[in-house]
């Protein structure tokens, strides 16, 4: 600290107060600087152990700015990943949820398209059976006919009626008109040469080919009607299973789809408000670095201050502690008086220091500034 500083210091502390000096008189004749040092000694252990004090204290307040400011700095750069994670998550899920849009639609169009063909097999199947029972009674009566006509033959002479030969040729061109391809081609030959001629050739030989042509060819049909049953039934199941199975997907798709919608919609929800907590980590830490910063300087001066007190309490003890001032001092202090007005101390601590810089050019200084700095003291 520069000499006005010091003069101011030194000129108050000689100055009599009832809080700093209550001095006995006598005892201050015989060595009053002594008292001085004293009081300077305890101001500079002051000092000393209220920068001990503050040293302490801005440590602590170091380590809060530290953590807090870290603290924030990782929760910043956490939630930036966590969001970075979330949106690409959400970006997924937008996806699954047009993929699972599209392939359950695409699997409601499989099912209707299995719906319609099996309603195209159930119709074909209709009219299968429905043809099939046709030709079966065909064959039934062809059969029925056949017997028929062999009772008349059984029943009669071994003459053949005229009558009973054209209910014969009549019968036998209904069967080769309906189910020629029934017949073998040596059946179809003899049915053929007795229509022609009723009287010629075998006609119980004739109607027992007819009887077997026909008992085969039902036979086949039936034989048929079973396997087409069977297919179509087994058909069917297939089709039915693959129409069940689709639907299932189709609603598993449906759930998984909105699912995956509600994921996203609350990801959506938890970024928002994941940027909402970090706009307030950010606007938090920005005002630590700030107070922080505020503060490093003030303790940056306050440090600066400190430290020219310390210097300027030292030099005074310095001063004091001089031979010559005891001398000096001792001659001159008996025209302090006691006073409770700062002003007066001033003013007779400054005419005491001017007498003893007299004999000592640095006391005169110290007097000097003493009456033009009024004693002002930074803390």
């Amino acid at each position: 600290m520069q000499a006005p500083m010091l003069g101011a210091l030194l000129v108050t502390l000689l100055a009599p107060s009832s809080s700093l000096l209550t001095f006995d008189m006598e005892e201050a004749r015989a060595r009053p600087v002594t008292k001085v040092l004293t009081l300077l000694q305890g101001m500079k252990e002051q000092l000393e152990s209220e920068a001990n004090e503050e040293e302490e204290l801005m440590e602590k307040y170091k380590c809060w700015c530290k953590e807090n400011g870290d603290e924030k700095a990782t929760s910043v750069e956490a939630a930036e990943a966590k969001i970075k994670e979330m949106e690409a998550k959400v970006s997924q899920l937008s996806a699954d949820s047009a993929r699972l849009a599209v392939e359950y639609k695409n699997l409601g169009k499989d099912v209707e398209k299995n719906e319609a063909s099996m309603d195209e097999v159930i119709a074909l199947r209709k009219k299968q059976l429905a043809k099939f029972r046709e030709d079966e009674s065909d064959l039934l009566k062809n059969l029925q006919s056949v017997k028929s006509a062999n009772d008349v033959i059984e029943g009669g002479t071994s003459f053949v009626q005229l009558s009973q030969q054209t209910a014969i040729s009549q019968t036998l061109q209904k069967i080769l008109a309906r189910h020629a391809g029934d017949l073998s081609s040596e059946n179809g030959r003899q049915v053929a040469m007795l229509l022609q001629d009723p009287s010629t050739g075998n006609v119980e030989g004739v109607l027992q080919g007819l009887k077997e042509d026909f008992q085969r060819s039902l036979h086949e049909l039936q034989t048929d009607e079973n396997i087409n049953k069977a297919e179509y039934e087994k058909l069917l199941a297939a089709k039915r299973e693959e129409i069940d199975a689709a639907k299932v997907q189709i609603e598993a798709k449906k759930e998984q789809k909105t699912a995956a919608d509600a994921e996203r919609m609350q990801l959506k929800q938890n970024i928002k408000d994941s940027r909402a907590s970090m706009g307030e980590d950010i606007a938090f830490a920005k005002e630590v670095k700030e107070k922080c910063g505020v503060k490093a300087k003030e303790w940056e001066k306050r440090q600066k201050t400190r430290a020219d007190e310390t210097e300027s309490v030292t030099k005074a003890i310095q001063v004091l502690s001089d031979d010559s001032a005891h001398e000096v001092f001792g001659k001159t202090f008996s025209f302090l008086q006691m006073s409770s007005s700062s002003t007066a101390r001033r003013e007779k601590a400054a005419h005491v220091l001017s007498k003893a810089g007299v004999k000592d050019a640095r006391l005169m200084t110290l007097a000097m500034e003493a009456k033009l700095d009024g004693f002002t003291i930074v803390k």
